[in-house]
């Protein structure tokens, strides 16, 4: 899988995510009845799924959120957070969480938008992929923001993607979710996030190298899904 993040690998993520109508709302549509929202006002966020390799290995960034924060407090999280009302794109919002979050020194090449997700309380969150290259994670846990960050970790891909660390959780509307085990069990990765990393990690990363495995939750929306 060494190739998957290399230039030509990532302009495969890039081409991939140029094929997905940002504007096509059935998936978004499925999503929200799946979840028992229907439609209903919706606040927006984003999101940043941070690609990187460590020591050479593709792999993908994960934060634990602060255990004194208010929301989600000690869950595992991509960087992101609720659009500022100076954000122009929800990229700007993506690009600016992820800074403020892992330190403004932080270098991400944008590859590209995925879909839209629904999240808690009636809130719509644009997912997007970048590629932060070789990173040191000891270095970027000491520039990460302690107020809002407990733990920086990466999982690489042969390891997100290894089915036997993957179950699910039944959300109370009735339907299954991806859960991903891999690593330390205090890292356990699941709702929006086991969400929109199945999603990205089967559909735009590693369709070419992993069967692909789909939970009834998925497998339900993935006609809407490019």
């Amino acid at each position: 899988m060494r190739s998957l993040l290399d230039d030509a690998g990532r302009m495969r993520i890039r081409k991939r995510l140029e094929g997905v109508d940002v504007e096509k709302k059935e998936f978004l549509k499925a999503a929200l009845r799946e979840t028992g929202k229907g439609d209903v006002p919706m606040r927006r966020a984003a999101v940043l799924v941070p690609l990187c390799t460590v020591s050479g290995v593709p792999s993908v960034l994960f934060t634990r959120r602060s255990t004194a924060l208010n929301n989600h407090a000690g869950e595992v999280c991509f960087p992101g957070g609720m659009v500022d009302e100076k954000d122009t794109t929800f990229a700007e919002t993506a690009l600016r969480e992820c800074q403020e979050e892992l330190g403004s020194e932080l270098d991400v090449e944008m590859l590209g938008r995925y879909h839209d997700f629904p999240g808690r309380g009636h809130l719509v969150v644009s997912t997007y992929v970048g590629y932060l290259g070789e990173v040191q994670v000891d270095e970027v846990q000491k520039k990460a923001n302690k107020a809002e960050v407990e733990e920086v970790f990466t999982l690489s891909l042969s390891e997100l993607s290894n089915v036997a660390t993957h179950s699910t959780w039944k959300h109370p509307c009735g339907v299954d979710l991806p859960v991903f085990n891999a690593g330390d069990p205090n890292n356990r990765i699941w709702g929006l996030t086991g969400i929109i990393l199945y999603a990205v990690l089967y559909n735009v990363i590693v369709q070419d190298e992993v069967p692909h495995r789909v939970c009834r939750y998925m497998g339900r929306l993935r006609e809407a899904m490019i």
